[in-house]
């Protein structure tokens, strides 16, 4: 690419970064999984590299992620077919944390707890949240 990266690679580069990180796999074993340097992921995940529909679905499939995933702003839609935003899910909290490092460590280590104890520590998270306010 010359320049800046386009406004769609830097999405899909955060999508990628998004979900490597939940699923706990560094730049460098993405990049064994898919054939390019663990450079070339860091290229890929800051939109400074477009990265090719052919190269994008070895990453969908090395991250066990849909390839619509990564073109979505939100992953998710709302009923009338418009993609939400962050703000209309998460009240209060700020716009970018579903894009933060500490959110997709704690998701991912919420997922690796055994499910009997997850609603023990999102009833702790609760409590800790309405004392601390």
């Amino acid at each position: 690419m010359n320049g800046s990266a386009d406004g769609i690679d830097v999405l899909v580069g955060q999508r990628i970064r998004q979900q490597r990180t939940l699923r706990g796999i560094s730049q460098d074993k993405l990049g064994q999984l898919i054939g390019v340097s663990f450079q070339q992921v860091q290229k890929y995940e800051s939109g400074a590299n477009r990265i090719s529909a052919s190269r994008l679905f070895t990453v969908s499939r090395a991250l066990e992620a849909p390839i619509e995933f990564f073109f979505s702003e939100t992953g998710e839609t709302r009923a009338d077919g418009e993609d939400e935003t962050e703000a209309e899910r998460i009240n209060g909290a700020p716009a970018d944390v579903l894009s933060r490092r500490e959110t997709l460590k704690l998701v991912r280590f919420y997922y690796d707890l055994p499910e009997r104890l997850r609603p023990h520590v999102v009833e702790l998270l609760r409590a800790i949240s309405i004392e601390d306010a």
